[in-house]
């Protein structure tokens, strides 16, 4: 077995899955994680995403899930970069000197933080994506040190990102990031 967190992590999901069928009793994780050779918080991590309720399935444009609940949000202003210039376009009007909004949200189901959203806008507030310019990315990537905090999880564990190019009504452009637990949720896309 590799030394990769996401490799013990998707075996003891594996492993929890065939023993949950087989007795749904399964018992102590520390006693399981010995059993099966995997590290005890890769089994613990493994019992959150199935026990009790299945994973919270998440809208697979990356709108915001309705059934969560805002437990932190920052707002702040960036500076534009060219990565942000090409992908929104120049900034003319309201923000002076090229200034582009950033709201961060920590987004938690029943208390538990589930998704870390970072949403660059070309105005003051935000507003809902209306119309999507691309189709939305969706990728594993390991946790960096700012997810990995917002989420309370170990930096490098496997998060899914969600990556939308949007507009709103009143032309004004954003793009979301949404990190959400891969232990806790799913996302359907095809």
């Amino acid at each position: 077995m590799t030394d990769r967190p996401s490799e013990h992590l998707r075996r003891a999901q594996e492993l929890l899955r065939a023993a949950l069928r087989r007795n749904p009793a399964v018992g102590d994780p520390e006693e399981f994680a010995q059993r099966s050779g995997l590290p005890v918080g890769a089994v613990r991590a493994a019992a959150r995403g199935t026990g009790g309720r299945p994973r919270l399935e998440l809208p697979a444009d990356g709108s915001e899930p309705p059934a969560l609940d805002v437990l932190r949000r920052v707002d702040y202003t960036v500076a534009a970069s060219e990565p942000l210039r090409a992908e929104l376009g120049d900034v003319s009007g309201d923000l002076a000197g090229d200034l582009f909004h950033v709201r961060e949200q920590v987004l938690a189901l029943d208390d538990v933080p589930v998704q870390f959203r970072v949403v660059f806008g070309t105005v003051a507030e935000p507003g809902p994506v209306v119309d999507l310019r691309r189709p939305v990315d969706v990728e594993a990537v390991r946790a960096d040190d700012d997810t990995a905090a917002a989420l309370g999880i170990a930096f490098g564990a496997v998060v899914l990102l969600q990556v939308v190019l949007g507009a709103t009504s009143d032309g004004d452009r954003r793009l979301d990031f949404a990190y959400s637990r891969a232990d806790l949720v799913r996302i359907v896309t095809a």
